[in-house]
């Protein structure tokens, strides 16, 4: 009986929703990202990830070879002070390719966020850092066409102030007023590119425990 008056909410529920109701619109979204979040392939990538050997020749090309990463976890605490001395939105090398890790070079090492495409789920001062969707228009992502002038001028040399991990949400600070930050909500980035879907989590990833710290920005999966 409970399912039967469940489905029978749903359906006008619905049926407002396409009448115009805005509270009801607002439900069938509510729903549809819960929909999509649970069904989603985590963004994450795990796996073993390698860097260069730190006591080979890195100029030598025919000699170059990589060693196994160990992963640093990372305290939030920990990055209060941390100086930005580069970023990147296309790390994460796999033969010719890249999976557009974001890093940021610290003194302490590279701060890596393991997300597929990760440009296109963190915005910079409230605009979206890398969209391939966009055309033209307003507002216009922090990176196109590969140009991340603006993009690294904004971050280099600042500070970090204030930093938050959460499960499906990171928050960065910085003493120049720049603010880093993914949203909770799949609402708030571009759907997935050639799928007309929200980028979103998958049920059970936790963006916390995947961030880590790295001693080099050249990690290969």
């Amino acid at each position: 009986m409970l399912e039967f008056i469940k489905g029978k909410i749903s359906v006008l529920v619905s049926n407002a929703a396409k009448r115009g109701n805005p509270l009801a619109q607002k439900l069938v979204a509510n729903e549809l990202r819960s929909f999509y979040g649970s069904m989603a392939v985590s963004p994450i990538v795990p796996g073993e990830f390698r860097i260069p050997d730190p006591s080979g020749d890195l100029d030598d090309e025919d000699d170059f070879a990589t060693v196994p990463l160990t992963p640093l976890p990372v305290d939030p605490d920990r990055l209060i002070g941390e100086r930005v001395s580069d970023a990147s939105v296309s790390l994460g090398f796999y033969g010719m390719g890249s999976c557009e890790f974001f890093g940021l070079e610290m003194a302490q090492g590279w701060l890596i966020l393991p997300i597929r495409g990760a440009g296109g789920w963190l915005h910079l001062d409230g605009r979206i850092v890398q969209d391939e969707s966009y055309d033209t228009g307003e507002p216009r992502p922090w990176i196109v066409d590969a140009d991340d002038r603006a993009f690294l001028e904004r971050l280099q040399g600042a500070v970090i102030t204030r930093a938050d991990l959460g499960p499906i949400s990171l928050v960065l600070e910085f003493d120049n007023g720049a603010r880093l930050c993914l949203e909770a909500d799949p609402a708030t980035r571009p759907n997935q590119p050639g799928v007309d879907t929200p980028r979103a989590f998958a049920e059970g990833d936790d963006l916390a425990d995947a961030v880590f710290l790295s001693p080099s920005g050249l990690i290969y999966v």
